[in-house]
């Protein structure tokens, strides 16, 4: 009984301490060396990922009010949230991310998780924020990309459905009424 008690308590501190674990990346398939090699690549790779198309369908998807959630994952692929949503592991096009958030498709709630040029999966379910501070004007799918910033090195696109807004969530903070180059 003790031990559920425990866990009841103190859920919200072992969620974010496996989230942390889980985006933790250094001894992942057990290869070390073939990981810090890995990250070099990746440091000095000038083309490391095309940011036209999204830029490209965010713009569409600004103009027609159409509601969008991008993740960025920097570290790690997240695989926690991809896997509560579908895997797509599917190259990234203007097209197909717009066909994502059409508002009559399946895939369209949720987010698009990003990583290594690749849209990794569709339709995710990102961690809400439980902070009080947040603006009024925004819903659901704000506190949803600030949870996601908060709790991950992640960097989340919005496109508000009301108003078209381009927002950005990083570290746990919004910057917010973007235009695309900004973005």
């Amino acid at each position: 009984v003790g031990v559920i008690a425990v866990i009841i308590l103190f859920q919200q501190e072992i969620r974010k301490f496996l989230l942390l674990l889980g985006k933790t990346t250094v001894f992942e398939e057990g290869n070390i060396l073939k990981n810090v090699q890995q990250f070099w690549q990746e440091k000095y790779d000038k083309n490391h990922l095309d940011v036209s198309p999204i830029i490209d369908a965010i713009k569409n998807m600004a103009g027609s009010n159409t509601g969008a959630l991008i993740v960025f994952s920097r570290g790690s692929e997240l695989k926690f949230f991809a896997d509560s949503g579908d895997r797509l592991e599917a190259k990234i096009s203007k097209r197909l991310i717009l066909a994502i958030f059409n508002k009559i498709s399946p895939l369209h709630d949720g987010a698009i998780i990003i990583n290594n040029n690749r849209i990794i999966a569709a339709r995710c379910i990102l961690p809400v924020s439980e902070r009080d501070d947040i603006p009024a004007q925004f819903g659901l799918r704000h506190r949803a990309a600030l949870g996601m910033s908060e709790n991950t090195d992640s960097l989340v696109v919005i496109v508000s459905e009301e108003s078209g807004q381009l927002t950005i969530a990083r570290g746990g903070q919004f910057e917010f009424n973007l235009s695309t180059q900004e973005v």
